[in-house]
């Protein structure tokens, strides 16, 4: 059967073809740059499989930091908090040129429908989601932007009136799952876990591949080679890893990381200071990403000692270089990471412990090499083909 290409026009605001499944987030999931580049990898490799045929939501435009900042203001002077302009029914709307034509299946990387779509019984809903809107504002906590209570307990009314009318909830993890079930009152045989793929470009990442394959990366020394790919040191837990690093060298082994993301200035004098860290501050993933998965590529290990997290997509994009994963027991993330290719620290786990478990990984290289082989193995796992085949199930159950 052949499917037809739906594309939407943001500014003429109706629909070029009438389609059957189409792809919803905060702005045109075409654009790289919506949702770190989630669902534009999800729209690409969708469509490639048949499974996705078009897009439901536009970019929102120029003005919207203009919006936003209009819209905070005038809720400071009603006395009513700072925060949840995303979460309007206005920005919303702007998101929406036009309503899904009837009888389509719209896939929401977002927590929110429209009212109006969340009404309308003849188009099926399914969303996408690595945590609900509880989780985020209960989970994050201080790490998540500053939000008044108004404004999450009306999210989380919306958020409930558009899982009650979905046909299937699609999340990222069990943790992700439990929310859905006891905070929103969906049925188990409405959910399925999807964990998240690694972002990168197919044919980008298909070139890395054939490189390394016949030319490894030479090793200079035999130092633990560490790298962590994050924009929020503090959340993420880059202080903790610095820490316990320095800790560790400072008993006489040797181990390397690599920061990508952030800057030393992102982070406290003294940990900026730590001894052989090599800062790389952002690197974009649309301009330079051959050189993203050179420099994720040579390391031995990927860290994410998250204080908190819904999955951290970084883990999957670890794993699909063929990297062993240090990561973190929080929120969705352990689903993301691959049992055999990964060990998982808790979030109370002190500076100490960290670095005897860094100190032991010094010693036990066999351990780490294998950890390494499983992840290289296994790295068709966590790529967006895998997931898109685990979606089409049950997305496909819908129609039958």
């Amino acid at each position: 059967m052949n499917v037809r290409q739906l594309s939407l026009s943001p500014t003429a605001g109706h629909w070029a073809d009438t389609g059957t499944r189409l792809l919803a987030a905060t702005g045109d999931p075409r654009n790289r740059e919506v949702m770190s580049g989630l669902p534009y990898h999800f729209w690409r490799y969708g469509t490639d499989a048949g499974v996705i045929d078009g897009v439901a939501t536009a970019d929102l435009g120029g003005g919207e930091a203009v919006r936003r900042a209009a819209w905070n203001a005038t809720q400071l002077a009603l006395g009513r908090g700072l925060g949840g302009h995303q979460f309007t029914d206005a920005r919303n709307q702007r998101l929406w040129p036009a309503p899904p034509p009837s009888g389509s299946t719209v896939i929401n990387v977002f927590q929110l429908f429209p009212r109006p779509v969340i009404r309308d019984d003849s188009v099926r809903k399914v969303f996408f989601i690595d945590q609900t809107l509880t989780q985020l504002f209960d989970h994050y906590g201080d790490h998540h932007r500053p939000i008044s209570a108004r404004a999450m307990r009306r999210a989380i009314e919306w958020e409930w009136e558009g899982y009650q009318s979905a046909d299937l909830v699609i999340v990222n993890s069990e943790w992700a799952r439990m929310s859905v079930i006891a905070d929103y009152g969906v049925r188990v045989g409405s959910t399925a876990v999807v964990p998240q793929a690694a972002n990168f470009d197919p044919d980008v990442y298909a070139q890395w591949i054939e490189r390394v394959q016949h030319e490894p990366a030479p090793r200079a020394d035999d130092a633990l080679r560490l790298v962590f790919v994050g924009v929020d040191p503090i959340r993420k837990g880059l202080d903790r890893l610095l820490r316990a690093m320095a800790a560790v060298n400072g008993r006489g082994r040797r181990i390397t990381l690599d920061v990508i993301g952030v800057s030393s200035s992102s982070v406290p004098r003294e940990l900026a200071a730590t001894r052989h860290v090599h800062w790389h501050g952002f690197v974009s993933k649309e301009h330079r990403e051959q050189l993203l998965m050179e420099l994720i590529g040579r390391a031995d290990i990927g860290c994410l000692l998250s204080r908190a997290e819904a999955g951290g997509n970084c883990i999957r994009e670890f794993h699909s270089l063929g990297l062993a994963v240090l990561g973190t027991t929080v929120g969705g993330s352990p689903d993301q990471a691959l049992q055999g290719a990964s060990w998982l620290v808790s979030p109370d786990e002190s500076d100490d412990a960290i670095a005897d478990r860094l100190e032991w990984l010094c010693r036990d290289r066999d351990e780490v090499e294998a950890k390494k082989a499983y992840a290289w193995a296994h790295r068709d796992e966590v790529l967006w083909h895998r997931a898109i085949e685990r979606i089409r199930e049950p997305v496909n159950a819908l129609a039958a």
